[in-house]
């Protein structure tokens, strides 16, 4: 078995923790030895200048999947009409450019194709058309969360002609989501093994896809993410992308529930660019919910990591509450920096946070969540605790070093069950 490989590793070029993982993962890799090339296939507008991979990386090349946009499309029941003939179409006609990707890579000297994926990426598309072994690794195995978290703020529909217009095109949508669901479960199990990050996400992975994964948690660069000396203010954090999913409004909402006289002012940093925000409503909503709470809030876009790191250090608190995160890399990144994490007790942060010693885990609960940021501001001596217990946790089980050797070691399981060697 070969010590080193040559890996083909496709992705969307996207911000978030999927890049995050790449960037550390393939920069780990490449230290050892292998020799990567980056695909990115991607849609017409990517934040591909975001965490590069071509410092670490062979070659790179891009491939852009272009899809029209339906959503000018008026009345709304040609929208929707619009919207299933073109998921009919898009099962059935895959893009020359992704056939003719498919056969460099075939013809190529890689031991292995990786893929990052998430429910509809575009780098699945790659998989039927493949010959060399692959590996998917999933870090967001349900699209459900996001569809549930905009059906809970839908509006009660109109009734009669109205009402019936608009449950027509409410049953297209449907339609055309159960398409494409179907096409991205095919797709997906084209893959020869799946690596997935956390227990959670292997659950939910099999609910979806009818497959069993194996986990390989991500980890934490522990140079960057450290305990700096810097004063801890009267300050939490909040990160994640500005979308309602991440729940950045609960947050807010515990912050101004504490005493106007103590409250600690709050940071929510986004992998965004100012000029790329996904939910514009959402970005203006919480501005406006901070301002009537009496919060004090800053948003940072785009933050390098030393900005994080220290942001981390400075912060009483990182204040975790998406709605069933897969994992959560944040809050392992803020425990390394000794910033103990108050999370909501569900999904894959608790995994991670352990009750009382690395942080807190509380219901999804404004109230509870002030509560437990009060505590941290009333003992400094739990707050130094719980920052010290955390970094020597991380240190101990959440490392790049040690998702590399699990990912290696999957790796090599995959190519002596597809080679016989």
């Amino acid at each position: 078995m070969k010590k080193t490989w040559t890996i083909a590793w496709c992705h969307n070029g996207d911000a978030g923790g999927s890049k995050r993982f790449a960037f550390e993962m393939v920069r780990e890799l490449s230290k050892r030895g292998h020799v990567i090339d980056e695909v990115i296939l991607r849609g017409p507008v990517n934040n591909t200048d975001y965490l590069p991979l071509k410092p670490f990386v062979r070659t790179s090349t891009e491939v852009v999947l272009h899809s029209p946009d339906l959503s000018r499309q008026r009345p709304y029941l040609l929208y929707s009409s619009a919207l299933l003939a073109f998921s009919v179409w898009k099962v059935r006609h895959q893009p020359r450019d992704i056939q003719i990707l498919a056969g460099r890579i075939n013809t190529s000297d890689y031991d292995f194709v990786h893929i990052d994926h998430y429910p509809h990426c575009r780098a699945t598309s790659i998989l039927p058309y493949l010959e060399l072994p692959s590996v998917l690794y999933s870090h967001e195995p349900s699209p459900v969360r996001y569809l549930s978290v905009n059906g809970q703020m839908a509006l009660p529909g109109p009734s009669g002609l109205k009402g019936g217009y608009a449950r027509l095109c409410e049953g297209l949508h449907h339609l055309a989501n159960y398409v494409q669901d179907r096409h991205d479960i095919r797709l997906t199990n084209c893959a020869q093994a799946v690596l997935i990050n956390s227990q959670f996400s292997k659950e939910v992975f099999f609910q979806r896809y009818g497959r069993l994964s194996t986990v390989c948690r991500y980890g934490v660069d522990y140079h960057t993410f450290r305990p700096l000396p810097v004063s801890v203010e009267p300050l939490v954090v909040s990160i994640g992308r500005l979308v309602t999913v991440k729940q950045h409004h609960i947050a807010i909402e515990a912050v101004g529930m504490i005493d106007q006289t103590r409250r600690p002012r709050m940071v929510i940093a986004t992998p965004e660019s100012v000029d790329h925000v996904k939910d514009r409503h959402y970005s203006t909503a919480i501005e406006k919910l901070a301002k009537d709470k009496g919060v004090a809030l800053d948003v940072w876009y785009r933050p390098s990591q030393h900005d994080l790191a220290k942001l981390y250090n400075q912060a009483i608190a990182l204040i975790f509450v998406p709605i069933m995160e897969p994992f959560g890399l944040v809050a392992i990144e803020a425990m390394a920096c000794g910033t103990p994490v108050v999370g909501v007790n569900e999904a894959g942060i608790r995994e991670s946070v352990v009750e009382g010693v690395n942080g807190m885990l509380v219901d999804r609960d404004p109230g509870e969540i002030a509560k437990a940021i009060g505590r941290l501001m009333d003992s400094q001596n739990l707050r130094a605790a719980m920052g010290k217990q955390a970094v020597e946790y991380v240190r101990q089980r959440w490392t790049w070093q040690q998702a590399a050797d699990h990912y290696e070691e999957e790796i090599r399981k995959l190519l002596e069950g597809v080679r016989g060697l």
